[in-house]
């Protein structure tokens, strides 16, 4: 089997949100998870068909916060996965988990169900500031964790931490840096906090900004805090492999260089991204809209397919297809027309993607909870191609381009190569185009030359 797959799932739920949190994710009481987990192992299932067509190179748990599930039901969702997809004896199967939500339990059943590599969300090592960011959990919460983790058998971990966070200080960022590479993770992703609109924390900065106060390091700090992780880090054995992430020799995050490499993928759960041969879409991401969907589909009567169970399907989902249209009534009966089931596959398609995507690819992935359906075009791959790879210290092949594209890729961006090579920002080494030290430190600046 030639073409392979990665699988991202998410899992939406968490004990609390943290200040700083924009992601897809909420608080849930039991019954929630076990009807989102009972909806997420029907799509997976719906989906079996695409799966068979691949070899799955990875797995990936990502939230929300998935270890905060029960370790049964976590296990029913691995259960599915296998079942479902062909999986690579050699796949890497990862977990995101916070600290106060792991047990020892949890860690044995992910260990006994395949997975073998653990991101655990730290942020820093210091207990005043995981407050500052609203994170439940301390310095020593995580450090017991970590431990048991490595007593289960755990021989690939990766640790998040952030820097430029309240309160925040050269002096105990270099502490936080120096505590982790002690403990000699397999790798560590380092990012700086970003406020982003809508979160608590925005509307913190916002407030003490109004009476004059500035409650973040300065840029200037923050600076300095990106270049001591670069220095301690690579002083401890991790290489930078991409902008934000380090590991030690031959353990780079697998999942993530296939999402940089623009590397088949597939989503489940509300708000999971896909990208399969070109193809981009979404899931919806209301979760009661999700289960609702999903359970209408997965339990239309002698297997039919997802037209039929649109047809047959509950007003609340003829409401969200055709919420814009006053001038059009949907009968739902068993009486329904050709006429009217060509009219209603219309409205799906409209719904759902405003380019000239095959509708048949649309709707026979699950239609009702797919939307912003889009087939890339050569100067959308080629983009991708270019700022995804750029991200990553390896940089960008010419032969691959070339390969991929049927197109020099002096002749698609020679005018903006030549200008940032000039400037200093990119660099050639061999057959690879790669980012300067000055190039990744405006990195975003660099990567929207690339826009065509």
């Amino acid at each position: 089997m030639s073409k392979h797959l990665e699988i991202y799932i998410h899992i939406p739920f968490c004990v609390k949100k943290c200040d700083y949190c924009d992601f897809l994710s909420d608080r849930a009481d039991c019954k929630t998870k076990e009807e989102y987990v009972d909806a997420l192992i029907k799509e997976i299932e719906l989906s079996k068909n695409i799966l068979n067509g691949y070899e799955v190179d990875s797995i990936f748990f990502g939230g929300g916060t998935p270890s905060i599930l029960e370790s049964h039901l976590f296990e029913c969702i691995m259960n599915a996965v296998k079942k479902y997809a062909n999986i690579n004896e050699n796949a890497e199967i990862t977990i995101e988990c916070n600290p106060g939500t792991l047990t020892r339990e949890k860690l044995e059943v992910y260990k006994k169900t395949g997975v073998n590599r653990l991101s655990i969300g730290l942020q820093s090592a210091n207990d005043d500031e995981l407050k500052s960011i609203g994170r439940i959990h301390t310095w020593q919460e995580f450090l017991d964790n970590y431990r048991i983790a490595r007593e289960c058998g755990f021989d690939n971990i990766n640790i998040d931490l952030m820097s430029a966070l309240p309160g925040q200080t050269i002096s105990s960022y270099n502490e936080t840096l120096e505590k982790v590479v002690a403990l000699n993770p397999e790798h560590i992703s380092a990012y700086s906090l970003i406020v982003e609109e809508g979160t608590i924390m925005y509307d913190r900065v916002n407030e003490a900004a109004l009476q004059g106060k500035d409650i973040l390091p300065d840029e200037d700090t923050e600076r300095e805090m990106y270049y001591m992780t670069k220095n301690i880090l690579e002083e401890n054995g991790y290489h930078r492999y991409e902008i934000s992430n380090y590991s030690k020799e031959g353990m780079e995050c697998r999942h993530n260089v296939g999402y940089w490499q623009r590397k088949n993928y597939i989503g489940f759960g509300i708000g999971a991204a896909s990208l399969l041969e070109n193809e981009r879409y979404n899931n919806i991401s209301d979760l009661n809209k999700y289960i609702a969907f999903i359970n209408e589909i997965y339990n239309c009567e002698d297997n039919m397919d997802e037209m039929t169970a649109f047809q047959y399907g509950s007003e609340e989902m003829m409401d969200y297809l055709f919420e814009d249209e006053d001038d059009y009534e949907f009968e739902n009966n068993n009486q329904q027309s050709r006429e009217d089931e060509s009219v209603f596959k219309e409205k799906i398609y409209q719904k759902e993607s405003d380019n000239d995507t095959d509708f048949d690819t649309g709707y026979n992935r699950l239609g009702s909870i797919h939307k912003n359906i889009e087939r890339l075009s050569k100067n959308d791959q080629m983009e991708e191609f270019m700022f995804l790879g750029l991200r990553m210290m390896e940089g960008v092949n010419k032969t691959k381009f070339e390969t991929l594209f049927n197109k020099k890729i002096e002749n698609v961006y020679g005018n903006v190569l030549e200008k940032l090579t000039q400037e200093k920002l990119l660099k050639t080494e061999n057959d690879n185009i790669k980012l300067t030290e000055r190039g990744i430190d405006v990195s975003n600046v660099v990567l929207s030359e690339f826009l065509l």
